[in-house]
């Protein structure tokens, strides 16, 4: 963990925002709407993101309301795990797949209640991070 930050209370707190999402994953749960948050998830989280990656900078904040949250939180993981950067941009193109599949086959207003119009922006920059990394 990033040194700038309180690393034990931040780490605590990105486990606590993943526990829902790895139990909604485990148990077959709806994971793309974010229905599975039992809590809010720390602000200190979002501004780590930001920080560290760049993304959520500008009008593109990062809210967790959002799926795309979560893969950017799990993209900033890896790196600092020390997963490979093709690893990472394997997933961001996947997830990146996934919603054109979604967007493709659902109407426009369904879709856009799932996945928000800034998550290319929040890809693109996750992407970038990645790469500068």
């Amino acid at each position: 963990m990033p040194t700038n930050l309180d690393s034990e209370h931040t780490l605590k707190d990105i486990i606590f925002s993943l526990k829902d999402f790895r139990n909604a994953i485990a148990h077959n749960g709806v994971v793309i709407d974010v229905r599975f948050q039992s809590g809010k998830i720390n602000t200190d989280i979002s501004r780590l993101l930001e920080q560290e990656t760049g993304v959520g900078k500008g009008k593109v904040k990062i809210d967790f309301t959002d799926i795309t949250d979560y893969v950017i939180l799990l993209i900033y993981l890896m790196r600092r795990m020390v997963f490979t950067k093709t690893e990472c941009k394997q997933l961001i193109a996947g997830y990146e797949a996934i919603i054109e599949r979604c967007r493709a086959k659902l109407p426009f207003d369904v879709y856009s209640k799932l996945i928000k119009t800034n998550a290319r922006g929040k890809l693109t920059a996750a992407r970038q991070f990645v790469s500068n990394d």
